[in-house]
């Protein structure tokens, strides 16, 4: 059940229309900003109706919500609030909500063979992100959608892990770049419950993709005060509410905050778990950890955003010395897969170890001749040194055709 916290001091979010968006501010985070000020409501008192959104601007709103993914939320929201919607947009709302609850119910159900297996292996584990999120803070399924489910386990775990996985009918995804790129290097590694209705299942070695982090956080270090959770037959361990709250706040900052689920996780988090946070704890660990402006940011921008003082105290609570190195991450992280080159160079120049970057580098100018056949499919003498001459290519005129392509439009 929902904590009910003081009314905010600051006023609610209008909804603005495209038209009416302030200068430089575009349409869509104009009805984030709304659809943030109706979803915040369910964590704090209702608000009326008419001091919030104008009626013909609720269909606008309905298409906002079913972009970001929360029609659960959205609807729960408009009871709270006492918006009214229309018999069309209720059922539209509702068969969207209840698609996000059957993919969720059937995501558990395979996984709760998989927690099963690792389980009776005795392999320790941890669940992360939206799953995590489900099982503690959320009381229906149909509230917060997930895509995949993430865990966390040890390094030294990732070969038994995937010998489990295999022998339970998990098909790999492909490796990037060299067979051993994972784990020493790449933090995650895809795997898809096979099905009727495939569903992917994220391994992770390390909590956070930037390399950096890899040689920073301590491997123990979200492993503390783990709290046990019933999924159907099985118990399964997830993180402590402080330990979710920085992964999840991270999280969000290194994928540049895209997803306003992402954001309403920190508020929802913070007023809905049963034990308030410890905010020092939560301070020191940023610090040590070296994730101090990453958290910051996430916990500002989720403040701002659905004008909760409790989240932008934080903020302030967390802030601390941060390094210029660790600003370059947030920077370019949510730019990675657009950018390759700076996302190698970010990772080269700011992960601690001379030795270690020296490797990563030589991983990544000379993957392996699988990798490079899945680039390169022609089979002839020399095809590798081909291969990797058609690599260096592609590297170095891809920024021209995405110039290319933005002027033709």
């Amino acid at each position: 059940m929902m904590t009910q916290v003081p009314a905010n001091p600051k006023p609610p979010i209008a909804l603005r229309s495209a038209r009416g968006a302030r200068p430089g501010e575009s349409a869509c985070f104009s009805f984030q900003a709304a659809l943030a000020n109706v979803l915040a409501r369910t964590c704090c008192p209702p608000m009326t109706f008419a001091d919030a959104i104008p009626v013909s601007q609720i269909p606008d709103l309905v298409s906002a919500t079913q972009k970001a993914d929360v029609e659960g939320l959205f609807m729960a929201a408009c009871e709270l609030a006492q918006i009214p919607l229309d018999d069309e947009q209720r059922i539209r709302l509702r068969q969207r909500a209840t698609r996000h609850a059957a993919v969720n119910i059937h995501a558990f159900h395979a996984f709760e063979l998989v927690a099963t297996a690792l389980n009776e292996s005795e392999i320790p584990y941890l669940l992360l992100k939206g799953a995590a999120l489900n099982l503690t803070i959320y009381p229906r399924p149909d509230l917060r959608p997930i895509t995949d489910i993430d865990f966390l386990i040890h390094p030294s775990d990732a070969q038994r892990v995937d010998v489990l996985l295999r022998q339970a009918g998990c098909i790999p995804g492909r490796d990037l770049v060299r067979a051993d790129f994972y784990p020493k290097f790449h933090y995650e590694k895809e795997y898809y419950l096979p099905g009727n209705q495939p569903f992917r299942i994220d391994v992770h070695v390390r909590p956070f993709r930037p390399l950096r982090y890899s040689r920073i956080i301590p491997p123990d270090a979200f492993w503390d005060h783990v709290r046990q959770y019933p999924l159907g037959n099985v118990v399964v361990p997830v993180p402590s509410t402080e330990n979710l709250l920085i992964h999840l706040a991270a999280h969000s900052t290194f994928h540049g905050h895209s997803r306003l689920i992402w954001l309403y996780d920190l508020l929802r988090l913070v007023h809905g778990s049963q034990a308030a946070p410890n905010w020092n704890e939560i301070r020191e660990k940023s610090r040590d950890w070296k994730l101090a402006y990453s958290v910051r940011q996430a916990l500002q921008r989720a403040g701002e955003l659905f004008a909760d003082e409790s989240l932008l105290r934080a903020a302030r609570l967390v802030r601390g010395s941060e390094d210029w190195r660790d600003r370059w991450v947030v920077w370019q992280t949510p730019r990675d897969f657009k950018h390759p080159i700076a996302h190698v160079l970010t990772s080269a120049i700011t992960t601690p170890g001379w030795w270690f970057r020296l490797s990563y580098l030589w991983a990544v100018v000379c993957p392996d001749s699988a990798h490079m056949g899945e680039i390169y499919h022609r089979r002839h003498w020399g095809w590798l040194w081909t291969a990797h001459v058609w690599r260096i290519l592609r590297l170095t005129v891809r920024p021209f055709r995405r110039l290319f392509r933005a002027k033709t439009r």
